[in-house]
């Protein structure tokens, strides 16, 4: 059964159809990629995903739940991961940490907290605000803040652009210790052969219709690109 279940999602920007009637299965414990250049839609079906934009029709559904009428236990399960950071800058990384985790009512909240700051590093800067941080320092705290609830379901809008190498690392990580725990991931990417290893089925994305879908197992890198690359021609 579909932990995430799409169906004929569209949304239209006066006479612009940035999404046009997606359709999308993703099982628990499984991963998707989802390419497509600038304009493709991709980013616009994250945030519908994860309920920062409403769609214009189609349905959503996540772990059987409407997204249409179970917003907030919707949003409880999901975590979303993106270059945009989200933190409050005069806070430290525990207050940072500890604000959000009580929206989501997290249990052991204290606990949760410094497993988190050892996991990503932050343990030596926990009581600092987050204004005097580094980009890279600003980058773990916004992964730590991510996943405070520890959510099913991982929305990842390209979320390697502009991490450095320690954020990078400490990223893939966690998700692979995430799949590991059952976790569901749908990540959205430039990065072919990032998104390629990273995910069981690959889809790609483009003027907000699914033009291409495989299970990554069935092809090779060098293959995917090749596919990529003809895609992006015909659409030229």
């Amino acid at each position: 059964m579909s932990y995430l279940k799409v169906r004929k999602l569209t949304k239209s920007f006066g006479h612009l159809n940035a999404l046009q009637e997606v359709d999308l299965d993703l099982d628990k414990g499984s991963s998707i990629a989802i390419f497509g250049d600038n304009g493709a839609g991709k980013t616009t079906l994250i945030k519908i995903i994860s309920t920062l934009m409403s769609p214009t029709s189609g349905e959503i559904f996540v772990n059987d739940l409407d997204l249409k009428t179970n917003g907030d236990a919707v949003r409880r399960s999901l975590g979303l991961i993106s270059h945009s950071l989200f933190l409050y800058s005069e806070l430290n990384a525990i207050e940072n940490l500890r604000y959000f985790g009580r929206l989501y009512g997290v249990k052991n909240l204290d606990d949760r907290i410094r497993d988190l700051l050892g996991k990503f590093g932050l343990l030596p800067r926990m009581y600092d605000a987050a204004r005097t941080f580094s980009r890279g320092m600003l980058q773990r705290l916004t992964l730590a803040r991510a996943v405070i609830h520890d959510p099913e379901l991982l929305l990842l809008d390209e979320p390697f652009t502009g991490l450095d190498r320690s954020a990078s690392q400490l990223l893939r990580k966690y998700l692979e210790e995430h799949k590991s725990a059952g976790g569901t991931s749908l990540l959205v990417t430039h990065n072919l052969q990032r998104g390629f290893e990273s995910a069981d089925q690959l889809v790609i994305l483009s003027e907000g219709k699914i033009v291409w879908k495989s299970d990554s197992s069935s092809l090779s890198l060098e293959e995917f690109k090749e596919i990529y690359s003809k895609n992006a021609l015909e659409s030229a």
